[in-house]
């Protein structure tokens, strides 16, 4: 400490009532401080998205060298980082990933969310991720570009999910009982997991949430009898039975599609079928009806 002294290398605040701190200089660190403020020309991605999947491809794409500097800085250089977008358009983030890795033998690995544009006017949107999106992880993992120019390959590969249907007003009336408890159990309070919460061998409960509140759906196997998907006074005692059976916390959570039982807050809550869902995932609008 004295020779760190004796060379001005420790800073003393001027009242002395706190911790010295060692002074360390730019020169002497392994990587360089990242500024507040980051000035890039966009020109490079414009031309490394053209490279990749060809003129007019896809606009403002995001920088993948700058991303990759940015991923590496925020999880501390961890080469086994799991790196999620949710908003992926044309998967500038498995690019950055993938450079990552290859610049430092890395296994980071990446999660690419996108629904595509709603507009439809660059790709439409049933295309939007196996035309743009996934094509580009696929081109550069191969090093098969637009440019036909020679690229590395990235000795790896990606899973690629498609959504069968979007979530919609009547996507949700035409489902099955099954399908809409594994809806109902992705979006309900407290943010539950399905696979945490579920609760299996009852006619009306099929979950529970973190805070042990009980998840019930009024919506049978036999369709075309409306009155199966009501709540009633008569459904509502077999619900709480089996609420109480299972050992979960009232109120029950209940979803069906209308409700005719008696308003008892502290026994249970009731949510409407299929507007309190659509709600939940932000995807309805003023009319009640869900954006396609």
């Amino acid at each position: 400490m004295r020779r760190l002294i004796a060379e001005d290398r420790v800073a003393f605040k001027a009242t002395h009532n706190t911790t010295p701190r060692i002074i360390t200089y730019l020169h002497e660190m392994d990587s360089e401080v990242q500024t507040s403020v980051i000035t890039r020309s966009g020109q490079r991605s414009v031309e490394v998205i053209t490279d990749i999947l060809g003129k007019g491809a896809f606009k403002n794409p995001k920088d993948h060298e700058l991303l990759a500097s940015l991923f590496n800085l925020v999880t501390w250089g961890d080469k086994d980082a799991v790196i999620l977008d949710p908003y992926a358009g044309s998967g500038t983030t498995a690019h950055a990933v993938l450079a990552l890795n290859a610049e430092d033998n890395g296994n980071r690995r990446f999660i690419l969310v996108e629904s595509g544009d709603p507009t439809n006017k660059m790709v439409l949107r049933n295309r939007y991720t196996s035309e743009i999106t996934a094509e580009r992880v696929r081109r550069v993992i191969t090093g098969k570009w637009a440019d036909g120019q020679h690229h590395p390959p990235h000795d790896t590969g990606f899973h690629f999910y498609r959504a069968h249907e979007q979530i919609t007003k009547s996507a949700i009336m035409a489902s099955t009982r099954e399908s809409l408890a594994d809806i109902i159990l992705q979006v309900v309070e407290e943010e539950s997991n399905r696979i945490d919460c579920r609760v299996e061998g009852h006619t009306y409960l099929i979950g529970r949430t973190r805070l042990g509140y009980g998840i019930a759906l009024v919506w049978q196997a036999t369709r075309g009898k409306k009155d199966e998907q009501i709540l009633s006074w008569e459904i509502l005692e077999k619900v709480l039975d089996e609420a109480e059976s299972a050992g979960v916390t009232r109120p029950v959570h209940i979803y069906a599609t209308a409700n005719t039982a008696p308003i008892a807050d502290d026994l249970y809550k009731f949510h409407q079928i299929p507007n309190s869902i659509l709600a939940r995932l932000d995807i309805l609008n003023g009319d009640g009806e869900s954006e396609e």
